[in-house]
């Protein structure tokens, strides 16, 4: 038993490597755009994927959740990935891009595998954004020239489940101070030791607070705001949360 136990214990601890290498390295040199980070992975495999590609016309930012912690889970993160950067290399729009990749994924583990995703594409050119969430949390745009901010949720399958399953964009200007986030449940459905949620309502008080600190200060200042939240609960999902600003 006990060596049982240290051979799967061996093959977490290689897949959660191999999973950190798929993460960017490096989010400060991107055209037109400043991205923030909180990244938390609890122990062993994650659930969470982010990337952030850069192309020659448009910047796409993509965070994913990826249904159970198992090898299963980890290869469909690595299926999306090589998927991504070769759909986005062509001239595709999103909706396409987004129904390739449901395509790419549908059935080739089993149906237990399937991923909620948010995919974002930025033209600078524009100052345009396009969204769509796929069984994903809503997208929150602090507009600096309405000084409100705005949720944009989709009520739409996650990929993995239908190769039928339709997606739509929705486009929104993001133009210099405003700010977007992308998130995934494990940041707003924590719980403190009272066992509340720390919910959309809070995340948004702390963006719109803070909504003229750069993206990587924002994002500090809700990792912080989130430990103290909690305090000694113990929690267990992954916790994804990318800020993006226009600069």
């Amino acid at each position: 038993e006990a060596s049982e136990y240290a051979e799967i214990e061996n093959i977490t601890d290689t897949v959660a490597t191999i999973q950190k290498i798929l993460l960017p390295k490096n989010l400060k040199k991107v055209p037109g755009l400043e991205i923030g980070e909180y990244f938390l992975q609890e122990r062993g495999i994650c659930s969470d994927y982010y990337d952030v590609i850069v192309q020659q016309k448009r910047i796409f930012v993509v965070l994913a959740d990826i249904a159970g912690k198992s090898i299963q889970s980890a290869i469909i993160m690595i299926m999306i990935r090589a998927i991504l950067y070769l759909i986005t290399n062509t001239d595709q729009n999103t909706e396409s891009i987004l129904d390739w990749l449901n395509k790419g994924i549908t059935g080739k583990i089993d149906i237990d595998h399937f991923a909620s995703i948010s995919l974002l594409s930025y033209e600078q050119k524009s100052k345009t954004i396009e969204f769509i969430g796929a069984g994903h949390q809503a997208m929150m745009v602090w507009s600096k020239e309405k000084n409100k901010i705005d949720l944009f949720q989709q009520k739409t399958d996650p990929i993995g489940i239908d190769v039928r399953s339709k997606y739509n964009s929705i486009k929104i200007p993001l133009h210099e101070g405003d700010v977007a986030a992308l998130y995934t449940d494990g940041i707003i459905e924590s719980l403190n030791e009272a066992g509340e949620q720390y919910g959309v309502t809070r995340l948004a008080k702390l963006m719109a607070d803070n909504h003229s600190n750069s993206s990587k200060d924002i994002a500090n200042k809700i990792k912080t705001d989130m430990v103290s939240f909690i305090g000694k609960a113990s929690t267990h999902d992954d916790r994804t949360l990318l800020i993006i600003k226009a600069r």
